[in-house]
């Protein structure tokens, strides 16, 4: 099962906007920490997504989740960030998901 190759630490974090001193300032909530297993694209899979006009870097793989597109995903031991792009439930199973991210630098 494709659950045998998760490792825990990942963040998932929700855009909000909150109110610093009455100025608007959007910051990043933490949602759930999860397991999953973060791997980069190959070139076609990046030129495929590309067509339909998402620009991606890397898959992530996990369970079943609220996760929606542009919530970022956070490596709590690297420290990296990526920012959801689109999410694929395959076949419709919900076994897990696997959601295309670009590097956020």
């Amino acid at each position: 099962m494709i659950e045998d190759y998760f490792t825990p630490g990942w963040e998932i974090q929700r855009p909000t906007t909150q109110n610093v001193g009455g100025i608007a300032k959007d910051t990043y909530t933490p949602v759930v920490t999860i397991g999953g297993r973060m791997r980069s694209l190959t070139g076609s899979e990046i030129y495929a997504n590309e067509k339909n006009n998402y620009k991606t870097s890397h898959r992530f793989y996990c369970g079943i989740h609220d996760i929606k597109p542009n919530d970022r995903i956070h490596d709590l031991i690297l420290g990296l960030s990526y920012e959801v792009e689109f999410i694929r439930n395959p076949m419709s199973m919900d076994d897990h998901l696997e959601i295309d991210v670009l590097f956020e630098e």
